[in-house]
């Protein structure tokens, strides 16, 4: 693995990592975590996560929304 391979994989990371804490803007997760460009880091999150941060963002959501405190019927 490259520098760059390395950075993106760091990138990729982080990001899941804001994702994850509700931070659902894409275009600011991007620069937050080093791409100018929106674009290329959809590009390279897809690439890596074989999904697009939407659909991320989504799963987490339908995770969050699965989980229940105990004692609560729906």
């Amino acid at each position: 693995m490259n520098f760059s391979d390395y950075l993106q994989l760091l990138r990729v990371h982080r990001a899941k990592e804001y994702f994850d804490a509700n931070e659902i803007d894409v275009a600011e997760v991007a620069k937050k975590v080093g791409y100018e460009n929106e674009i290329t880091f959809k590009r390279t999150f897809q690439k890596s996560e074989s999904l697009t941060p939407q659909k991320y963002i989504q799963q987490i959501s339908v995770k969050q929304n699965d989980i229940q405190p105990e004692g609560i019927n729906s």
